[in-house]
């Protein structure tokens, strides 16, 4: 019997993926909901959720100012370069010919 699990195919793993739709303001809503909607409550779970809300406020505004300064400092860059090329092209059309007629 152990001869023919040798020779035996190994089958192929299934993998099952179930696609999730997240959206945000509607969990956001549920959460105001079920919060206002369930009279048992406490403060400290209010309080929590108080904390996790302006934690994630903080966080967003944070990544949106820094997008605003990676934009500001792109723009920067190519301004400095396209300036930088200008002037080196306007060495070249100056001083060129000098230096092949020296060169020549």
């Amino acid at each position: 019997m152990a001869l023919f699990g040798i020779f035996k195919k190994p089958q192929h793993q299934r993998f099952e993926y179930k696609p999730r739709y997240y959206d945000e303001q509607k969990e956001r809503l549920s959460e105001i909901t079920s919060k206002y909607s369930n009279e048992e409550a406490t403060d400290t779970e209010l309080a929590k959720s108080r904390i996790k809300r302006g934690f994630r406020r903080r966080f967003e505004g944070e990544r949106d100012e820094i997008s605003i300064e990676n934009r500001k400092a792109n723009t920067r860059v190519l301004i400095i370069l396209i300036l930088l090329v200008v002037l080196v092209g306007y060495f070249i059309m100056k001083y060129l010919p000098r230096i092949v007629a020296l060169l020549s």
